[in-house]
């Protein structure tokens, strides 16, 4: 689309299957871009000069202001265990560019203590119910995180001592 004194304005959509997901831009007066492609750490352009009159400015933007923040719901195989018992925690995540990892945390006096990551769906962990007296409730929570740092956390999920 043309912008003030025929400056043209050109973007390109890029997304890498690791780290990099972006956007690439050029401004400039007659260019047409000939090669884009993302990498899994680099991102490669390379632009044509055509009837160039004026400057030419190509940047790289992290991330995208639309991107959305990662979505994750977590569930648990049972809401009542014996203290000791291994449970299977599973979370559902989703992104609009990928979920990088999901993280599952158990609450506790000190905080959210991490029990472990996955990269790859079905993201689930099995963990074992800490030593405590029946009754005792243990929260559960997943947290997603995106290639572009944007992180979610699920809903709790309740396990209790029987």
């Amino acid at each position: 689309m043309s912008g003030a004194n025929g400056v043209k304005r050109l973007s390109a959509n890029a997304s890498g299957t690791g780290a990099y997901d972006g956007r690439v831009s050029g401004w400039l007066h007659g260019m047409a871009w000939s090669h884009c492609r993302a990498g899994l750490a680099a991102l490669a352009c390379s632009a044509v000069l055509a009837a160039c009159g004026g400057g030419v400015f190509i940047g790289i933007e992290l991330g995208d202001p639309g991107d959305e923040d990662p979505s994750v719901a977590l569930t648990a195989a049972v809401s009542e265990a014996a203290a000791g018992a291994t449970v299977r925690l599973a979370a559902a995540a989703s992104d609009d560019f990928g979920v990088d990892v999901v993280s599952f945390y158990r609450e506790d006096a000190q905080g959210a203590v991490l029990l472990g990551s996955d990269g790859l769906a079905p993201y689930q962990i099995d963990t074992v119910i800490p030593a405590s007296a029946p009754g005792t409730v243990w929260r559960y929570f997943a947290r997603a995180i995106d290639g572009a740092g944007q992180r979610s956390d699920s809903a709790p999920v309740d396990i209790t001592v029987r």
